[in-house]
């Protein structure tokens, strides 16, 4: 009898382990949507010739120029409004020059 007990209580333990585990993938699944903030429709992924990573940070000089952004490789890349373009503004490494972009 104790061991038909014991071996109860451990199917027991089991099934709500096994419930829990549904519960919270359950839940997280609604829990953690997508970044209302962000509108996909509205984003656009460019690629960085050189493969370089980034942004890393963005600024805006006081002429209201920019933004500028640094990218994984050391450059500093400015964004020319006009021409709808990203372009070479800096290079943070000093051993780097322009024909390694």
């Amino acid at each position: 009898m104790a061991s038909s007990l014991c071996n109860s209580s451990s199917t027991f333990k089991v099934w709500i382990a096994i419930g829990a585990t549904i519960i919270v993938v359950i839940w997280s699944f609604f829990r953690f949507e997508e970044n209302p903030l962000i509108d996909r429709r509205f984003v656009e992924v460019i690629r960085i010739v050189g493969g370089a990573v980034g942004p890393e940070s963005f600024a805006f000089d006081p002429h209201g120029d920019g933004p500028y952004t640094g990218v994984s490789d050391g450059r500093i890349i400015k964004w020319l409004q006009n021409e709808t373009r990203w372009f070479d503004f800096a290079f943070t490494s000093p051993n780097r020059d322009r024909s390694t972009a």
